[in-house]
């Protein structure tokens, strides 16, 4: 037991090394090579919302973006397409916008930084309550080391998997739920996609967390329809929505940025299914229907021991894994929305405590996952295999340039069998009497 200890605790201190290199390296690399490229458009974006110019427009953008401050050297951002951000998340966006670029670059920086740090230690925190937590953590720490994505792009999607881990935590913990009402909130009005689905599990886990979600549904109501009403209201902005669908068509066209294709070097970086069904059919429409059925039928099998169990620690933990997988299956997601699966550690771990078959299989897929989506390597491995990829086979595509989606996968269809036998041993949920009166 004495050793037990020991190794849990040097596992948690690894954790903590984990961290202190996702900072360092993140801020060191952001300097150098990305240039927090993914924040300049949603903040340019964000300004033109404040000065009536239009979001959508990579023009007025880019002249924003130089008014606030900004330098013009990076030629990537403001290309066609690239405003992709609905009305609600700018106008979140907008305290952010109002500052100039200088000091909106450092106070994202920070913001990425400590949220997301905070996040792995909240994780850290719910692995640590199983006694079999050292695996797990040492993997943590991977994953934290190697999220320095978020920090070189200045990625929203960073903030938002944070705010999400934090409020499951203020609800698992039963601490301030009203941070968990501002963290769903803030998450499901900048990044809806990595969000709703998560927050769709609140009204399964009992009274106190419907309470919870219905808060958040209204407090999300009132953001996403000022925000729309603001953008609709200015003459430069008022046809935003039939902007927004363009870049979107344009952004999912062949060689844009979401295009799935089996000769796309963007497929490498993504993490959504249809780029591992469009490796072996050439129609997009099957490839989307392919998915969507994929991630219905998960849907599907997940939901069943999700009703029967009792509200409990474990039920939570099961299920919340077990959503963030399948979150990044259906639709457009990339190499950093997969921190996402920051989730998935608290039961891995948990599971590793109850069974070995079910915990060492997830223990596994999810090491395999931590690596695959990695940017460490998927920039080596990109570096080796990305030239090859107009002769390569079908096959090879599959089994060597699709590593995101496989392992993810992978992991989703583990974690949905293990709450499938988690619940099979589990008593079932007590079911409310009825008065015969009524």
């Amino acid at each position: 037991m004495k050793s037990a200890a020991v190794l849990r605790t040097l596992s948690a201190v690894l954790v903590c090394l984990g961290v202190t290199f996702f900072v360092l390296r993140g801020y060191k690399d952001e300097q150098h090579v990305l240039q927090f490229r993914d924040f300049k458009q949603p903040y340019s974006s964000a300004r033109c919302l404040l000065h009536g110019c239009n979001p959508y427009s990579e023009l007025d953008t880019h002249a924003e973006f130089l008014r606030a401050g900004g330098s013009d050297e990076d030629s990537e951002v403001f290309v066609p397409y690239s405003a992709l951000y609905p009305p609600f998340s700018l106008a979140v966006l907008t305290p952010l916008a109002a500052l100039p670029y200088p000091v909106a670059h450092t106070v994202w920086l920070l913001a990425i930084a400590g949220l997301f740090s905070i996040a792995v230690l909240l994780v850290l925190d719910l692995c640590r309550r199983f006694t079999s937590a050292a695996g797990p953590l040492v993997v943590l720490a991977l994953f934290a080391a190697s999220s320095t994505i978020l920090l070189m792009l200045g990625q929203i999607s960073g903030p938002v998997i944070a705010l999400l881990v934090i409020g499951f935590w203020c609800l698992l913990r039963e601490r301030a739920r009203w941070l968990a009402v501002l963290c769903f909130t803030l998450a499901l009005s900048l990044k809806p996609h990595d969000s709703v689905l998560l927050v769709c599990y609140l009204p399964f886990a009992g009274r106190p967390w419907r309470g919870t979600c219905a808060a958040i549904a209204a407090l999300t109501a009132v953001i996403v329809v000022a925000g729309t009403l603001w953008c609709s209201a200015a003459p430069a902005s008022a046809h935003w929505l039939t902007d927004l669908r363009a870049n979107l068509h344009g952004n999912a066209a062949p060689n844009g940025a979401d295009d799935p294709s089996l000769r796309s070097t963007q497929a490498l970086f993504m993490a959504n299914l249809q780029p591992l069904f469009a490796a072996v059919t050439p129609s997009r429409t099957a490839a989307n229907a392919l998915s969507l059925t994929t991630a219905l039928l998960l849907l599907a099998a997940w939901l069943p021991p999700a009703l029967r169990l009792p509200n409990t620690l474990a039920k939570h933990l099961l299920a919340i894994a077990c959503l963030a997988c399948i979150t990044l299956l259906p639709i457009y997601h990339r190499q950093y929305d997969t921190r996402l699966l920051l989730l998935a550690f608290p039961a891995v771990a948990l599971l590793l405590s109850w069974r070995r078959f079910w915990g060492l299989l997830t223990f596994a897929l999810l090491t395999l996952a931590t690596v695959a989506t990695s940017h460490q390597y998927l920039h080596t491995f990109a570096g080796r295999f990305l030239p090859g990829l107009a002769t390569a086979s079908p096959l090879k595509v599959l089994l060597l340039l699709r590593p995101l989606p496989v392992s993810e996968l992978a992991l989703a269809v583990a974690l949905v069998a293990a709450f499938h036998a988690f619940a099979r041993e589990q008593p079932p949920a007590p079911q409310p009497t009825t008065s015969p009166h009524v």
